[in-house]
């Protein structure tokens, strides 16, 4: 709703519990028939539903996407994929395998693990490729009062910055993650479009740090158990009771694993509180043209509070479901293979259990799928859409169209290297 006197309007999220629920449940069903291949069409269909939840000024999102277009683009990918990854593999077999198979030294075991570990990591550069790429097919596909997003073909200069940034995050084991956090951002909204008028990035990393406090405390924690243990372990060396309970460092051995598992628990909900709260953060210092700003008062709470509660919720609940559903179904064909006990023999009790078990398997993640969009994926995008103000409204009626972008694999790459599972 437009506040006309402040020049701002509102977001809403105007999305219902019921239909997401048929949507979600559906979806997740003709999935399993298709064997996976209707996940394309599926995933639409959930996005096309919450874009129109989204309405800012009460005009709602439209996404455009087509779930055909996302399974032609995955099977451009597999294709590129399969030839990029098997050229890597072979020169890794010739140069590894090859030369370090005549004797089984420590130094060939040593540099065929490293082989391994390569062949890992040169998927790296591939996932951040596909990251951005899937956000700007995603912006390509939205609308908002006819205008559409987008986003501009850098990719690989993303994946350049990712790789950079990642790794002064790793020798820094995390502390420096608020700088790569603010700069992928920064480099992912400075090269993205509404219309005609551009985004941009404001502040600087250094203003995500507070958001960080828990996080480090975590960090602290861990570290503290860490030295406990390595101190005990000296003590109990030193002594000559290594092995023996009664030892003079066991004390602090344990100590430092019931401090670490303290420090790893508070690291986890305090990297939950930086995720909200950097988002919050760096929205508060997004513009749209120049003149167009936003306010964001996402609560971190209820956003946590969403994922645990609706994730404990959505669990139980499919878990129900899944021993209702599979008790049925095992009754109902319990007569058949009453009929397999003669044919087949002693086996049909072991096939029996393995078929109940499986049906129980498919339903629960089927019915926990859809309960999750209800119970976790809406309440957080609620949450994030309607705190959210856009400021000098008025600057966004003088914004034209752009053209639109053509995409030949959309997310494929992401879909084919499994981190394109996001809404």
């Amino acid at each position: 709703m437009q506040d006309i006197e402040n020049n701002q309007f509102k977001v809403a999220y105007n999305g219902r519990k019921g239909p997401l629920f048929k949507i979600g449940l559906m979806t997740g069903l003709f999935t399993l028939l298709t064997l996976g291949i209707y996940r394309f069409w599926a995933r639409t269909r959930v996005r096309k539903y919450m874009w129109s939840a989204i309405a800012p000024n009460e005009h709602s999102l439209e996404y455009t996407g087509t779930g055909l277009e996302k399974f032609l683009g995955f099977l451009i990918a597999v294709a590129v994929l399969a030839v990029y990854l098997g050229i890597f593999q072979l020169l890794l077999a010739f140069f590894g395998y090859s030369l370090f198979t005549q004797a089984e030294t420590p130094g060939a075991v040593l540099v065929q693990q490293l082989i391994f570990y390569l062949a890992i990591l040169v998927t790296l550069p591939l996932i951040y490729y596909a990251q951005y790429r899937a956000r700007r097919y995603v912006l390509s596909r939205t609308r908002w009062q006819g205008i559409r997003f987008g986003a501009e073909a850098a990719a690989w200069g993303y994946v350049k910055l990712a790789l950079k940034n990642l790794f002064v995050t790793v020798i820094t084991l995390g502390i420096l993650l608020p700088r790569q956090t603010f700069n992928l951002e920064k480099y992912r909204i400075d090269r993205s479009w509404y219309g005609n008028a551009q985004f941009a990035q404001e502040g600087t990393w250094k203003m995500l740090l507070p958001a960080m406090k828990q996080t480090y405390i975590g960090m602290a924690i861990t570290l503290l158990g860490v030295i406990l243990i390595g101190f005990g372990g000296y003590n109990t060396y030193t002594s000559g009771s290594f092995g023996d309970e009664s030892g003079e460092g066991i004390g602090s051995m344990v100590f430092g694993f019931t401090v670490i598992s303290l420090g790893y628990s508070w690291w986890l909900v305090g990297f939950q509180i930086y995720q909200v709260a950097s988002w919050r953060i760096l929205a508060n210092h997004k513009t749209l043209g120049q003149a167009v700003t936003f306010e964001s008062k996402v609560d971190t709470a209820d956003v946590i509070l969403a994922k645990v509660f609706g994730g404990m919720l959505a669990g139980f609940v499919a878990l129900i479901v899944a021993a209702i559903f599979g008790g049925i179904l095992g009754f109902a064909l319990y007569g058949i293979f009453n009929s397999l006990d003669e044919a087949v023999g002693p086996q049909s009790g072991e096939l029996r259990v393995a078929l109940g078990t499986l049906l129980g398997y498919i339903i629960f993640f089927v019915a926990f799928g859809a309960i999750a969009l209800v119970s976790i994926a809406q309440p957080i995008l609620r949450n994030f859409a309607s705190t959210l103000t856009i400021q000098n409204a008025d600057q966004l009626a003088k914004i034209g169209q752009r053209e639109g972008d053509d995409f030949v694999e959309a997310e494929g790459f992401a879909d084919a290297l499994d981190v394109g599972a996001a809404i």
